[in-house]
């Protein structure tokens, strides 16, 4: 478990974004090294220029660009391949730089390569491993091929610049995701009853389309605007949360309960025939017409008009494949019915009929 824990830590947060990050910072890197050590191999290598030494060089940077194309366009998302590519990484820096006898700036920047990719894409524990590899990776080099106080004095400037650069980004990169995490709850929550946002339930009806049977109630409260004009907008906020912890007390833990917009609100019930859909919502209603909506905490009359209010709801029922077989269709016959039950007098429920669910 430890193991499965520690190699999830360099899987990305965003595989497809990192595919392309780790492709672009090994093109880059592999591109220029690979023009100078064929090119221009004095340059590279001053101190060493045999063809065994170009050959290496040449070899480790085929390697990584292999592995980086084999991430980016066979889209492995092998944990094995994440984890170890890094490490790669920082392996063939430190090699080449101690094959080029060159500890210099120009050498050791790309160690800044994988601390980049490592802050921007990995988790904490991720980023931490990498910048310990780039720590020791920048040690090696200066001890190797520097001398006394210099070599000491460049690893600790070059590391801890690098340690902060991974420390900044994973910081960063940690408050986008929790921003990221927060719009898509927006996006899928409703602030005031806590029930699901219509392009949620969308997106739980496209899922359950599939199943052999799917029952759509669509309900509001009857005459829900005097209770806004009588007792202000914050007691039908406050009906609008405790009509959505009832709601939510008589669903199944497979439903899927949205608020549509005002006062509308739509259940989604998988694997419910069209008799036990019509029994829910006769369900609902009952729960709703014995219910007392408290709003003394939040009612903005001062006149003698009653704090606890008992009021009613109608329902249109729709069921998949009963009225229709697709997601517009449904919510259209539930919509027809819901109107059918307010024309009908309100405190009911409205459908096509359970004998002829295709009549018009």
């Amino acid at each position: 478990m430890t193991s499965v824990y520690v190699l999830g830590a360099f899987v990305p947060r965003n595989p497809a974004v990192a595919r392309q990050v780790l492709f672009a910072l090994t093109v880059a890197a592999t591109g220029v090294t690979l023009v100078f050590s064929v090119l221009a191999p004095r340059t590279l290598f001053p101190a060493n220029q045999s063809a065994g030494v170009t050959g290496t060089c040449v070899a480790v940077c085929l390697f990584l660009l292999a592995l980086a194309c084999d991430l980016r366009f066979r889209r492995r998302d092998a944990v094995w391949a994440w984890a170890a590519f890094p490490f790669l990484a920082v392996a063939a820096i430190t090699g080449l730089d101690l094959l080029s006898a060159d500890a210099s700036v120009a050498a050791q920047v790309f160690f800044l390569l994988p601390v980049l990719y490592a802050g921007a894409q990995l988790h904490y524990v991720g980023v931490a491993c990498v910048s310990a590899a780039v720590t020791a990776g920048v040690t090696i080099v200066n001890v190797a091929l520097g001398s006394g106080w210099t070599a000491i004095a460049n690893t600790c400037f070059v590391a801890a610049t690098l340690a902060v650069t991974a420390g900044a980004l994973a910081v960063g990169g940690r408050r986008t995701d929790l921003l990221i995490a927060q719009l898509e709850k927006q996006a899928t929550v409703d602030p005031l009853t806590g029930l699901f946002t219509r392009r949620a339930l969308d997106r739980a009806a496209e899922l359950n389309q599939s199943t052999d049977e799917l029952g759509l109630l669509v309900l509001d409260l009857d005459n829900f605007k005097k209770v806004n004009d009588v007792h202000g907008h914050l007691a039908g906020d406050a009906v609008l949360q405790q009509l959505s912890a009832l709601l939510t007390d008589l669903s199944r833990h497979t439903d899927a309960i949205a608020r549509m917009g005002g006062d509308e609100i739509a259940m989604l019930l998988p694997g419910c025939s069209l008799d036990a859909a019509y029994a829910i919502a006769d369900e609902v209603l009952r729960a709703i017409r014995s219910h007392r909506f408290d709003v003394s905490m939040s009612t903005m009359t001062r006149s003698h008009a009653p704090t606890v209010l008992r009021l009613t709801a109608s329902v249109g029922v729709a069921h998949l494949p009963t009225h229709s077989d697709t997601l517009a269709g449904l919510y259209a016959v539930a919509d027809a019915g819901l109107y059918e039950a307010k024309a009908g007098g309100r405190d009911q429920v409205g459908g096509l009929s359970r004998k002829d669910p295709h009549a018009a």
